[in-house]
C-alpha cells in the first residue's frame, strides 16, 4: 500500500497549489489529451502527470514549467516531438497546431494561460481587465 500512500501524500495541498498556480500546466495538459483523444488513446492522469513532472524537474512545487512545454508535451504524448512559437497574432492554424493564448493584467502583474476556445478557471481577473500578451502555437511533429 506504500504505493497508494505515496501518490496521495499532500495531494489535496498540491490539487490546492495547482488551482492557484496550475494554468499553464493545466493548459498544457489540456493540449495534450486533445492530442490523446485525437489518436484514440487515454486521457492523462493529473495526478500521475503532477508526479511523473516532478520527478523529471519539468514543473516545480507552485507548478512554473521548467522549459517551453515541448519536454512537457512530449512526456505526455507517448514521446513525439513538439516545438513551440510566439506570435502576437495568429496565423493559419494547421492540423498538427495547438494554441495556448498568453494574458497579462499590467495592475496585477499576472499572467494567465489559457485556451483560446476556453479556460480552466471559471473567471479569470487577468483575462477581464488584462491583454492578450501572446499566444503560442505548439507544433507536433506526426
Amino acid at each position: 500500500m506504500d504505493l497508494i500512500r505515496d501518490r496521495y501524500k499532500g495531494i489535496q495541498t498540491i490539487l490546492g497549489e495547482c488551482g492557484n498556480d496550475g494554468c499553464h500546466f493545466l493548459t498544457l495538459c489540456s493540449i495534450a489529451d486533445e492530442w490523446r483523444y485525437e489518436h484514440n488513446l487515454p486521457f492523462i492522469d493529473i495526478i500521475d502527470t503532477i508526479h511523473l513532472l516532478r520527478k523529471e524537474k519539468l514543473i516545480s512545487s507552485d507548478f512554473y514549467i521548467n522549459d517551453d512545454g515541448t519536454k512537457v508535451l512530449s512526456l505526455l504524448t507517448e514521446g513525439k516531438k513538439w516545438t513551440r512559437k510566439n506570435v502576437d497574432k495568429l496565423p493559419r492554424i494547421r492540423d498538427n497546431d495547438y494554441t495556448e493564448v498568453v494574458y497579462f493584467n499590467p495592475r496585477t502583474q499576472f499572467k494567465h494561460y489559457r485556451r483560446r476556445g476556453y479556460d480552466t478557471l471559471a473567471y479569470s481577473v487577468t483575462v477581464s481587465e488584462g491583454y492578450i500578451l501572446e499566444y503560442r502555437i505548439y507544433t507536433v511533429q506526426e
